[in-house]
C-alpha cells in the first residue's frame, strides 16, 4: 500500500500545472489613468478597468503591479521594476503589460498620457509622456521569454478645447495610434483599435470600457493567445456594432502559449 501510493503521489506531482514550478515567473504591470490633472481630460473607466484585469491575472497566478492615475515620473518608476523582474530570471519570465488611458500619435509615434501630461503642443505632449515605442524596446531588451502588451487608448472623449495644434487620438480631430509595428522577438501587442481609430470608454454608469469588458470575458481562456485575442475581437466588434476593431502585432514562438497558465503542463524539468 505504501509503494503504490508514494507512487501516485509522485505522478501528481509531475502532472501539477507548470504555473506551481514557475510561481513568480509571470510579472504584469497594469496601469490605468482617469484623474487627469487636467480635467476636461478624466475619463470613465480606465481605473476600473485595471482594478479588474488586475484581479483577474493575479487569480491566474500572476505577480501583478497595479498603478493607478500615475504621473510620467511614477510611469518611469513602475516600468523599471517591472523590466527588471522580467530580466531577472534568465530568461524564462513571461510578461502582461496593461495601459487603459488617453494616448495620441505624433509624427508616426504613439505615446501614453500619464494623468500629468501637458497638452499645450504637441511637443509638450511628447516631452511629458511615454512613448510605446519605446516601451516596447525596453520588454524586448529584457530577454524574457515572452511579453504581452494590450493598450486599450485613443478614447473618443478629448475635449474640443484642446490646441488644434495637437493631433489627438479620440474622435476631435479623426486621430488616433499609428500602425504598431515591432521587431522584437516574443513580443505581441494588442491595441483595443485599429490604427487611426477611436476607442470608446463606454456609456455613462458603465464600469468597463467595451474592449475591456470582452477582454476580461476571455481572458481566463484555456486557448492559445492567437485565438483568445480573436475572440476577443470578434466580441469587441459586436458590443460596438462595428465601430471599434481591435488590432494586434507582434510574434510568439510557442503557438500554444495561452495568458492562462493553468491550462499548461508539463513534466518537471531536469535536475
Amino acid at each position: 500500500m505504501k509503494l503504490r501510493t508514494g507512487v501516485f503521489l509522485l505522478l501528481s506531482a509531475l502532472m501539477v500545472p507548470s504555473f506551481v514550478w514557475a510561481e513568480g515567473e509571470r510579472y504584469a504591470l497594469v496601469i490605468g489613468n482617469s484623474d487627469y490633472q487636467n480635467d476636461q481630460l478624466d475619463l470613465g473607466t480606465p481605473v476600473n478597468d485595471a482594478v479588474d484585469v488586475a484581479d483577474a491575472l493575479a487569480g491566474l497566478g500572476y505577480d501583478v503591479d497595479i498603478q493607478e492615475n500615475v504621473t510620467k515620473q511614477e510611469f518611469t518608476a513602475a516600468l523599471a521594476g517591472y523590466v527588471a523582474k522580467l530580466a531577472a530570471s534568465s530568461g524564462r519570465s513571461e510578461g502582461f503589460f496593461w495601459y487603459g488611458g488617453h494616448g495620441t500619435e505624433i509624427v508616426g509615434q504613439n505615446y501614453l498620457w500619464p494623468v500629468d501630461v501637458a497638452v499645450t503642443s504637441e511637443i509638450a505632449i511628447r516631452e511629458s509622456s511615454w512613448s510605446l515605442q519605446q516601451l516596447l524596446g525596453y520588454l524586448g531588451e529584457a530577454g524574457n521569454k515572452i511579453n504581452v502588451v494590450v493598450i486599450d487608448a485613443c478614447r473618443d472623449s478629448l475635449p474640443q478645447a484642446l490646441p488644434q495644434t495637437v493631433k489627438t487620438r479620440g474622435a476631435v480631430r479623426g486621430g488616433g495610434f499609428s500602425k504598431v509595428d515591432t521587431a522584437e522577438k516574443d513580443v505581441f501587442v494588442m491595441m483595443s483599435t485599429a490604427a487611426g481609430q477611436s476607442a470608446l470608454d463606454g456609456d455613462a454608469g458603465t464600469r468597463n470600457s467595451p474592449f475591456a469588458t470582452a477582454f476580461l470575458k476571455h481572458i481566463d481562456s484555456p486557448e492559445p493567445l492567437q485565438l483568445m485575442v480573436t475572440d476577443v475581437i470578434n466580441e469587441t466588434v459586436s458590443m460596438t456594432s462595428n465601430r471599434q476593431r481591435p488590432y494586434t502585432n507582434g510574434s510568439v514562438s510557442d503557438k500554444y502559449y495561452s495568458i492562462n497558465p493553468g491550462v499548461q503542463t508539463e513534466l518537471l524539468p531536469p535536475p
